[in-house]
């Protein structure tokens, strides 16, 4: 699994020819087809998708926030949260207590900390991350790549993709 900021179309996570762009409110997940072209599918409302090689639960957790997301490819578990909700309650901290990689806004430093990840991946606001946790941003990397649960770190680590 590779995880990048393409800066022009939003962050993306590919995984054996299928790629999933998150795109603020909506995810797009792009596979490969038979003769060779790409075929988007966008999800916009709760449920649960399988295209590709990466699968896909979309859910809403209150009624004021968006959908947060979940992610699942070569073994490993992508949590997305384009729109944090405003409170941790033990209903949202059960459903994704599992996320080895968390995509939020650099703003919601509390949730990252309770859901305690291997790998947190500030969204925007990078700064105010680093800020709340009271180290130095990490230098930006182009990508991250994991090809197994193995492979995450033992401590949270902070990854900077700009």
């Amino acid at each position: 699994m590779t995880i990048k900021n393409t800066k022009s179309k939003g962050f993306s996570i590919t995984s054996n020819g299928s790629e999933a762009i998150l795109k603020g409110d909506h995810i797009e997940l792009i596979r490969p087809t038979d003769e060779g072209n790409q075929e988007p599918y966008e999800i916009r409302s709760s449920g649960e998708y399988d295209l590709g090689r990466i699968g896909v639960e979309a859910s809403k957790i209150s009624n004021a926030d968006g959908l947060c997301y979940l992610l699942f490819a070569d073994e490993i578990t992508v949590g997305y949260f384009p729109f944090p909700p405003e409170q941790m309650t033990e209903k949202i901290i059960e459903k994704f207590d599992t996320i080895d990689i968390l995509l939020i806004d650099g703003n919601a430093g509390e949730i990252a900390e309770t859901l305690s990840p291997g790998i947190i991946i500030p969204l925007n606001n990078g700064e105010e991350f680093a800020k709340y946790r009271g180290a130095a941003l990490p230098e930006v990397s182009n990508t991250l790549t994991i090809n197994s649960s193995d492979q995450l770190p033992e401590e949270t680590t902070v990854i900077n993709l700009g």
